[in-house]
């Protein structure tokens, strides 16, 4: 029986937006790319990648691009200057700025990069909590006015932190209070 050849395996164009003017943790150089691609190299190879900046190459690019990494994706006819597009990726975690999502053609899915900053916040959470039982502000600014003043707290375990929200970001304030060991309530839209 003859062996049958597998089917060529389909690529796929992958267009990466970047901006200038955004922080770093939101770029995704050629660097970081080739870094990802080396860990994939299988799916590197099925992957053709653009990587624009500040719009300089975005009109090619969506002519062909399946998949988009970007912040502020075009708007106006989209689908018409994006027909092979199928998935938006965003580097953050809201898409308040996009709202409300009209110009979204319905067969293009758009997802975001919840959760990604949860373990970072939860450091800074417990950072926060911290400096303000042991009221740091008034430590500094002693320090600052070069006055000494002795400011003594309390312990913070068994305190209560009231968390307003408890997405990906408030559910990470949780667990930093909870480690420290306070009571912790949440307050969500829903309830």
């Amino acid at each position: 029986m003859p062996k049958s050849t597998p089917a060529k395996a389909q690529k796929f164009h992958l267009h990466i937006e970047n901006g200038h003017k955004r922080q770093w943790i939101f770029k995704l150089t050629d660097e970081i790319y080739a870094a990802a691609a080396k860990r994939h190299p299988a799916l590197a190879r099925r992957i053709t990648v653009t990587n624009g900046w500040d719009g300089d190459i975005i009109e090619k690019a969506l002519a062909t691009a399946d998949f988009m990494i970007n912040n502020s994706p075009p708007r106006d006819r989209l689908r018409e200057r994006a027909p092979r597009l199928k998935w938006i990726q965003t580097t953050g975690a809201g898409i308040d700025s996009l709202l409300p999502l009209d110009w979204l053609p319905a067969d293009i899915k758009l997802t975001n990069n919840s959760g990604a900053h949860g373990d970072k916040a939860e450091d800074c959470c417990t950072m926060a909590l911290l400096m303000l039982q042991t009221r740091m502000a008034e430590v500094f600014a002693n320090q600052h006015a070069k006055t000494w003043d002795p400011i003594f707290t309390e312990p913070i375990a068994g305190k209560t932190a009231l968390v307003i929200g408890f997405g990906d970001l408030g559910s990470a304030a949780g667990r930093a209070a909870k480690k420290l060991g306070l009571k912790v309530i949440a307050v969500t839209r829903t309830g």
